[in-house]
C-alpha cells in the first residue's frame, strides 16, 4: 500500500524541470520547527561532514575530534582534507568523556559526536552535550551532533540550537526512514552558520526524485514511526537472546 501511494506521487514528477530546493526546504523546516534558512541540504550525512570539513578546517593546522569506532567516513575525509585526527575510544562500551573534554583545544575546528553512535551504541546525555558545547565555545570551535540514529535513541540536541551558535546537527533519511538509496541528508544550524557553509554548494544540492520521496515520508511520518517501533522490538529481542546465549 505504501509503495502504491509513493508510485502515484512519483508519476506526477516533471523530470524535464530543474528541482526547486526551496519548496522542499520549507516543508522540511516546518516539520522540524525551524526556518528554511536554518537548513542546508546534503548528499546524505557524508555530504554534511564533507561540507563542514571543507569550510572549517585547515590542512595540517587544525584537528577534528570523533569517537572510535564510528562512521567510516570521518577518517576518510580527514585524510582527504589533510586534517589531524583525535580519536576518542571507549572503555567498557562507555565513551572516555574526560579525554574527550581534555582533547578540545585551540587547534580543534570540529568535534563530531554521533549520538547515539554506531557500531557501539553509546550516547551522551544533554548535560554532557552542554558541557562539550561550553568547552567548544571556549576554544572557538564547533560541536557537530551526528543524529542519523537519533530516532532510535533517547536524546536530541535540537533544542540547544537556538541558544548555541557553535552547534550543528546532521540528520538524514537513511536509517529511521530506511531510505539510504535517495542519498538525502541535511545540516541544521544558525542562519549565519548555514549561510557560510552554503557558500560552497553547487547549483542544486539534490534532485527532484530524492526530494519527492523524502516529502512523501514527511507527509506520512507515521510509516517511519511504525518502522522505528519494529526495529526497536527486533533490537530488544536480539540483545535478549545474545545475553541468554552468553
Amino acid at each position: 500500500n505504501t509503495i502504491k501511494k509513493l508510485v502515484n506521487v512519483l508519476k506526477r514528477i516533471e523530470l524535464s524541470r530543474y528541482p526547486d530546493i526551496n519548496i522542499f526546504k520549507k516543508k522540511l523546516a516546518k516539520f522540524l520547527g525551524f526556518q528554511k534558512e536554518n537548513l542546508y541540504i546534503t548528499e546524505g550525512v557524508s555530504g554534511a561532514i564533507k561540507s563542514l570539513m571543507e569550510v572549517y578546517t585547515l590542512p595540517k593546522k587544525t584537528n577534528i575530534i570523533y569517537p572510535s569506532p564510528t562512521f567510516a567516513m570521518y577518517p576518510i575525509f580527514a585524510k582527504m582534507f589533510d586534517v589531524n585526527e583525535v580519536k576518542i575510544f571507549y572503555k567498557n562500551y562507555k565513551l572516555d568523556f574526560k579525554k574527550l573534554l581534555n582533547s578540545i583545544n585551540k587547534r580543534t575546528s570540529l568535534v563530531f559526536l554521533p549520538n547515539p553512535n554506531n557500531p557501539i551504541e553509546g550516547s551522551l546525555s544533554l548535560k554532557e552535550i552542554k558541557e562539550v558545547l561550553r568547552k567548544c565555545k571556549k576554544n572557538k570551535c564547533f560541536l557537530v551532533l551526528d543524529e542519523v540514529y537519533y530516532p532510535f535513541g533517547k536524546t536530541t540536541g535540537i533544542n540547544l540550537l537556538r541558544k548555541n551558535n557553535n552547534l550543528f546537527l546532521m540528520r538524514s533519511f537513511s536509517k529511521a526512514g530506511g531510505l539510504a538509496g535517495i542519498r538525502l541528508g541535511y545540516l541544521i544550524g544558525s542562519k549565519k552558520n548555514i549561510e557560510y557553509v552554503s557558500k560552497i554548494r553547487g547549483g542544486y544540492e539534490t534532485n527532484i526524485l530524492s526530494m519527492s520521496v523524502a516529502s512523501f515520508f514527511i507527509d506520512n511520518y507515521k510509516i517511519i514511526k511504525n518502522q522505528i517501533k519494529k526495529v526497536k522490538i527486533g533490537f530488544k529481542y536480539l540483545k535478549g537472546n545474545l545475553k541468554k546465549s552468553k
